[in-house]
């Protein structure tokens, strides 16, 4: 028999979570036009032109935070950056 810890049972649940609600977004900012080019664990990243960046930031804030459906009440936040590089919006 194989013990199973409990704070990673919950952990791994936490992440699926995560991955099910960030997946959700990212297909809802592609219906909307902004299609990611790289996914980073639990990041999305856009190449899009210097002067639409506000713009961008502004959607992909919006959509990223938005309530999911089967939990509305849960808090989701997001911190976005910008830069000429991948390596620059760290």
């Amino acid at each position: 028999m194989t013990n199973l810890w409990g704070g990673t049972l919950c952990e791994n649940i936490a992440q699926a979570l995560a991955r099910i609600v960030l997946a959700r977004a990212e297909i809802r900012l592609a219906r909307a036009g902004l299609t990611a080019v790289m996914q980073v664990h639990d990041e999305l990243v856009f190449v899009v032109p210097e002067q639409a960046v506000s713009t961008v930031t502004d959607v992909v804030r919006r959509v990223l935070t938005a309530p999911v459906p089967w939990m509305p009440g849960l808090p989701l936040a997001c911190t976005i950056e910008a830069g000429d590089s991948y390596g620059g919006a760290k």
